[in-house]
């Protein structure tokens, strides 16, 4: 039965709500409301000639899926924040396994500005993505790789700078004789992997003079995470000392936990989550770095086209 009491206590919480929303400023939220609804970053399907294009090279294959949507939304929500005049498009990595040459996967990827490759689970799409990864390496193009579009990354960098032809993440090849990508040696011995996914959130210590750490702004992050396979450590000083560098690690510094290009305007992959601690108002460092990357490659690339029609 409601008292007297409990119904002065209502009435009390009512005023002091109605006063608080009164002296709420809204002003950033309703600018955070004009720059998203004034974003150009959209998703165009495959075979679109807008200018100033971004790929999502995902292993779906007909539409985003859950995964690739929270991934739209961050890059949204970074081009909101960096005032840049870039697209994205969608299209599947098992398109770009179609394409196994050169001039075809051109045909694809001359025109963006940006790749970016999310995670994922199995191997369908691997090979595409990979050959994504050798694009963006190649051509100077940005690149943002997270969880397995990291992966990816090394597995092209081991085949085509390390010279090791088969090599691969033994979740696709467990006979491979260069496995980059390999379980934690604390699990190899486990025979039934369920429930064994390294989950939620995780330090991260960035390497000094790294991208990443002139990108977040501090020395120590914290990253969400979802996966099973890391970055096989056997590997990891053949690898830095071709070019790729070890961003980041896992405290102790025995887990890889970013890595980057040398000499390359944005070339990140991450083992973390970035795009499940993005938000409206507060885009995420590496998807802001990523926006403002493809965008600085967009006009770069405009005024080659100037200059050469002069």
């Amino acid at each position: 039965m409601t008292t007297f009491s409990d119904l002065m206590n209502l009435l009390l919480c009512f005023f002091v709500m109605l006063f608080s929303m009164s002296s709420i400023d809204a002003t950033k939220y309703s600018e955070m409301a004009a720059a998203m609804s004034n974003s150009t970053f959209s998703i165009f399907n495959a075979g679109s000639t807008a200018i100033g294009e971004g790929i999502l090279i995902s292993n779906g294959v007909s539409q985003l899926n859950d995964l690739d949507e929270y991934i739209s939304n961050a890059g949204r929500n970074a081009d909101s924040e960096t005032d840049s005049d870039n697209y994205e498009k969608y299209d599947s990595a098992e398109a770009l396994e179609e394409a196994l040459n050169e001039k075809n996967l051109d045909q694809t990827l001359h025109k963006v500005d940006g790749i970016l490759v999310p995670g994922g689970f199995g191997n369908r799409g691997t090979e595409g993505m990979i050959l994504a990864a050798q694009y963006a390496r190649v051509h100077k193009i940005p690149y943002l790789g997270i969880c397995l579009g990291m992966q990816m990354a090394i597995v092209e960098f081991a085949r085509h700078v390390l010279g090791y032809e088969d090599a691969n993440s033994i979740e696709l090849d467990p006979s491979t004789k260069h496995p980059v990508i390999a379980l934690m040696p604390d699990q190899e011995s486990v025979e039934d992997l369920g429930g064994t996914l390294r989950l939620g959130s995780y330090p991260c210590v960035l390497a000094d003079s790294s991208k990443a750490l002139e990108l977040f702004g501090k020395k120590e992050i914290q990253e969400r995470h979802r996966h099973r396979y890391e970055v096989n450590n056997a590997y990891r000083e053949e690898v830095a000392t071709k070019g790729m560098t070890i961003a980041g690690t896992s405290p102790d510094g025995h887990i890889v936990e970013m890595i980057e290009i040398k000499d390359h305007p944005f070339y990140e992959g991450t083992q973390g989550h970035p795009e499940f601690k993005s938000r409206p108002n507060h885009a995420h460092p590496l998807f802001r770095g990523f926006v403002k990357a493809a965008d600085d490659y967009a006009k770069l690339k405009k005024s080659r086209q100037a200059k050469n029609q002069e």
